[in-house]
């Protein structure tokens, strides 16, 4: 488990685009640190949430609620900031509340009544960043929607860029081009080296395994929600992506693909880890029939 630890490390950390995207003045780089630890922190709170139930020592479950409690509100505070640098944290702000919601329901009804106002709590903080996004567009534009409507939004972007009579961008109106057009971009931001290109596959390898074996491990699923919200805003919300593989053969907004890195390594590495698993207690059979 070591060693995939340290490849998971490696694929994030060694990756050529996130290196060049963190010495420039974009906010991607920022981003995926805050979505990580909020990652983090959210998975602690879950699995403390789940030992809290299942304990039977009074002092053991305090410890481990005041834990999870305080694992939720450093997620909360870490998601808060990331809405303030990018709209990704939106996206994934609601994912994690849903799931924090769904933790809750899934307690015991002694657990439930002491959680309730701990969800609230971490609903209301997630909630801050877009309440005052919204606030700060009334007061400075008149529109609290400026950012999603107004001439420097991505569609307001798009309709100035495309001539009339051109085609709109792929995945136009189309869940599952804009899907493949993010992928496929994200594929090409794990890069050009052709043993980088199997990361993207064990990842998907390592997502199945943990949803039919782990399911302790289900939490880290929330690591791929940029797909949906990605492949929403190219569908429906004016930001477009050209790769010069695809149709119109040109690069725009490629590196919103590096967004799936964490994702790609952790689980790449989670289907390196069940290998060495496997390969294991294949020897330690071989072993003692032997």
């Amino acid at each position: 488990t070591r060693a995939a630890s340290w490849l998971a490390a490696v694929i994030y950390a060694a990756n050529p685009n996130l290196i060049y995207l963190q010495a420039t003045a974009m906010t991607e780089s920022l981003n995926l640190a805050l979505f990580i630890w909020a990652m983090v922190y959210f998975s602690e709170f879950v699995y403390e949430a789940r030992d809290t139930g299942r304990t039977g020592i009074e002092t053991t479950g305090r410890t481990l609620e005041a834990r999870s409690t305080r694992s939720l509100m450093r997620c909360g505070f870490l998601l808060m900031a990331s809405m303030l640098t990018r709209y990704d944290g939106w996206f994934a702000g609601a994912c994690f509340a849903v799931a924090a919601l769904g933790v809750v329901l899934a307690a015991g009804s002694v657990q439930r009544q002491r959680w309730r106002r701990l969800l609230v709590k971490f609903m209301l903080i997630t909630a801050a960043a877009p309440l005052l996004w919204f606030a700060y567009n009334a007061l400075v534009w008149g529109n609290p929607l400026e950012f999603a409507t107004g001439p420097y939004s991505a569609r307001g972007i798009e309709q100035r860029t495309r001539r009339p009579g051109d085609p709109h961008h792929p995945g136009w109106h189309s869940l599952r081009v804009a899907a493949l057009y993010f992928v496929k971009s994200a594929e090409l931001n794990l890069g050009e080296w052709k043993p980088q290109s199997t990361w993207f596959p064990m990842a998907a390898v390592g997502t199945a395994l943990v949803l039919a074996l782990v399911r302790r491990l289900t939490p880290w699923l929330l690591l791929w929600a940029p797909l949906p919200f990605y492949a929403l805003s190219i569908a429906y919300g004016g930001v477009p992506i050209f790769i010069p593989p695809w149709w119109p053969f040109s690069y725009y907004n490629v590196r919103y693909g590096i967004q799936l890195l964490p994702a790609v390594a952790v689980f790449a590495a989670a289907t390196v880890c069940f290998l060495m698993m496997w390969m294991r207690s294949r020897r330690w059979h071989a072993a003692v029939v032997t």
